[in-house]
């Protein structure tokens, strides 16, 4: 029996009401030389299988979680490349034919994705842009996830000779832990437009699953810093967050601990280097221009990083900031 080209993994737990969509979505697709396997993490509900030859129902007898199921799903898959999708998502009809065209003309590409639209019961919602090119994707990790985790296509030969299976001790941030191995040893790239359309329910936004996901990444992040070969855990999840202290004691700490990750960097090769430093310089450009408008006089915290030559601010941007930092006192300390 010949092997089909795309393995499809697709997990499931109680998810009757959407399961059937995301099916209905795989089975339209244009790209039609694939398998799906649909993982069932032993649901308390009937799962309902339309009858299509390419479809195969694996289900356990209890809840092993995510990470278990896609690693039963790794083991079964028989195609070159493993797509994702979750039982809640849709996948546009020519997503897989788009992504296999990429992927078999570059075999240096393990790991494809691409833009994604949000939609709520309320229908679409913002569109989620993810890096592009390959430095791009890699450096991004230092900051967040470089790929939509159920809109990729994976070379299955970039799993299997590197031996590399999702982390079962983790049951939110897999999906980023993988991507930091993965980028090790193989490229991954993301195609600038939508081709899966990713659902938000209030089911996603519980205070469990975040702090999950905080602990989780927390983790992740210790791991990043000990390749740097720095430390500054703390200042590392500051930087992250969404709100920042508006003094210029603070933006001087980050400016001081980003140069002494960009040297680190330069030293250890983590990161590619001029993905790494430009991903620096725009976030904390952005966050000066933000700082300027409520006040304060961002271009001197703008200056105190060493690489900000990376970034190329629009002209309007740097004017602007130069004109309201013109205006403004100094972040006061």
């Amino acid at each position: 029996m010949k092997n089909p080209a795309i393995s499809v993994l697709l997990p499931c737990y109680n998810s009757a009401e959407t399961l059937r969509a995301s099916i209905d979505s795989i089975i339209a697709q244009s790209f039609a030389d694939f398998e799906l396997l649909i993982l069932d993490d032993g649901s308390e509900e009937s799962v309902e299988i339309i009858d299509d030859p390419r479809i195969i129902y694996l289900r356990s007898e209890k809840n092993l979680g995510l990470s278990a199921q896609l690693n039963i799903g790794i083991e079964r898959a028989r195609g070159e490349f493993i797509a994702r999708l979750d039982a809640d998502d849709i996948a546009l009809p020519d997503r897989f034919q788009k992504q296999i065209d990429v992927m078999g003309k570059n075999s240096e590409i393990g790991i494809c994705g691409s833009w994604a639209q949000l939609f709520d019961e309320k229908g679409a919602r913002e569109i989620w842009h993810y890096p592009s090119l390959p430095d791009e994707c890699q450096a991004t990790l230092f900051l967040r996830s470089s790929f939509l985790h159920p809109g990729v296509m994976i070379r299955t030969s970039v799993l299997v000779e590197n031996h590399i299976r999702y982390d079962e001790t983790l049951k939110v941030a897999q999906d980023y832990e993988l991507w930091y191995r993965l980028l090790r040893v193989t490229t991954g790239i993301n195609l600038e437009e939508c081709l899966t359309h990713y659902r938000i329910s209030s089911s996603q936004l519980t205070r469990a699953h975040s702090d999950t996901k905080d602990r989780e990444t927390r983790l992740i992040r210790e791991r990043v810093l000990g390749e740097l070969g720095i430390d500054g855990l703390d200042c590392y999840e500051q930087i992250l967050a969404s709100e920042w202290e508006e003094t210029m004691a603070f933006y001087t700490r980050v400016a001081a601990w980003l140069n002494t990750a960009a040297v680190a960097n330069r030293q250890r090769n983590v990161f590619p280097e001029a993905a790494f430093e430009t991903l620096l310089a725009r976030m904390f450009f952005d966050r000066c221009q933000c700082a300027t408008r409520r006040g304060f006089d961002g271009l001197r915290a703008y200056r105190e990083i060493s690489f900000g030559n990376r970034y190329r601010a629009r002209p309007s941007d740097l004017i602007r900031l130069r004109i309201k930092s013109a205006l403004k006192p100094s972040l006061s300390s």
